[in-house]
């Protein structure tokens, strides 16, 4: 089912890291008006924010301008917000001595489904475990899907699309367990 457009509003969820808020918000709003959106949330300067799931698998990130009721949002649909600045772009990195070796589309995407597969399985024996996991061990693992995103984002092949888009869907999918299983260990917490 489409977004609330009827009425003139969109319904979506903002989610970074393990924090999310559902937004009720015109539909007339633009990309920008969403990025300053989640500078209030979870305090990401728009100039470095990236959405993972703002637009179809393959289709280039709408520009800032862009209208919300032209972008073809569901009712509820995440949007993750990715921070892309980091302290390792503000310094000089060495050039590797080793040359670098271009690796095509789909033995990238083959590396990032085993990366993914791993984390499944780690995430997979706390299920069957009776010892918890940790929040630092959860963190961990929600950061290597999140880089895993951007990878996945980054391979633009239109043969590997329905294959992206379904590696997309398996790390969205682990980030909702691993979000549930922090949620379980702050309330335990308590």
């Amino acid at each position: 089912r489409m977004a609330a457009k009827d009425d003139g509003y969109v319904d979506i969820v903002l989610k970074r890291n393990s924090k999310q808020e559902k937004l009720r918000i015109p539909s007339s709003s633009t990309v920008y008006d969403l990025k300053l959106h989640a500078l209030q949330l979870f305090d990401v300067d728009p100039a470095h924010q990236k959405f993972v799931n703002l637009t179809k698998a393959g289709q280039p990130a709408p520009e800032d301008h862009t209208t919300l009721a032209t972008l073809s949002l569901k009712r509820g649909q995440i949007i993750l917000v990715i921070d892309t600045s980091s302290a390792r772009d503000h310094v000089p990195r060495p050039e590797p001595s080793i040359p670098v070796v271009p690796v095509s589309p789909a033995s990238r995407l083959q590396t990032l489904s085993l990366t993914i597969k791993e984390v499944d399985t780690h995430v997979a024996s706390y299920d069957s475990r009776a010892v918890s996991p940790t929040l630092l061990q959860l963190d961990q693992h929600t950061e290597i899907l999140t880089q895993t995103l951007l990878k996945l984002d980054a391979i633009d092949d239109a043969e590997l699309r329905p294959l992206r888009r379904e590696e997309v869907r398996r790390v969205l999918q682990l980030q909702e367990r691993i979000d549930g299983m922090k949620e379980h260990i702050r309330m335990h917490k308590l």
